[in-house]
């Protein structure tokens, strides 16, 4: 549910790019991106409320092997590209953002939180006998 809206993020606001969300043993087309959510936490609130909170790395391999400049750059577009992405047709927002590069690829940490709220279907009843008439 947040991956699409990463994907939909960095490709409307960064450019057109290959992002992968399963890891690629060969025939990675750099430049591209891979998007690997790596935790999620729960923490219940009162009532039938629950705030959920997504963790993300999001993997930026640059053209070449040489490209620290280049990730940098990606780096810093990401800080504005996914402090707001769409989410089921919301808004959500990145906290704790962070980036990395380690062997030539940049790591940009980034996790949403969000509130959930519980929807109990109501039973509906069986019958219903309704007796209506005027008081004399």
């Amino acid at each position: 549910m947040i991956i699409p809206g990463i994907i939909k993020a960095i490709n409307e606001k960064i450019g057109r790019y290959t992002c992968y969300t399963e890891q690629v043993k060969q025939d990675l087309k750099k430049p591209c991106f891979f998007i690997l959510q790596l935790d999620e936490s729960n923490f219940p609130q009162v009532g039938k409320r629950e705030i959920r909170r997504y963790y993300f790395d999001v993997h930026y391999f640059p053209a070449s092997n040489l490209a620290n400049d280049e990730c940098w750059q990606i780096s810093n577009k990401l800080f504005k590209v996914l402090r707001w992405i769409e989410v089921d047709g919301g808004i959500c927002r990145g906290i704790t953002m962070r980036g990395e590069i380690v062997d030539n690829v940049l790591h940009f940490f980034v996790a949403y939180q969000l509130l959930l709220n519980e929807i109990k279907e109501d039973e509906p009843m069986e019958s219903l006998e309704q007796n209506i008439g005027l008081k004399g």
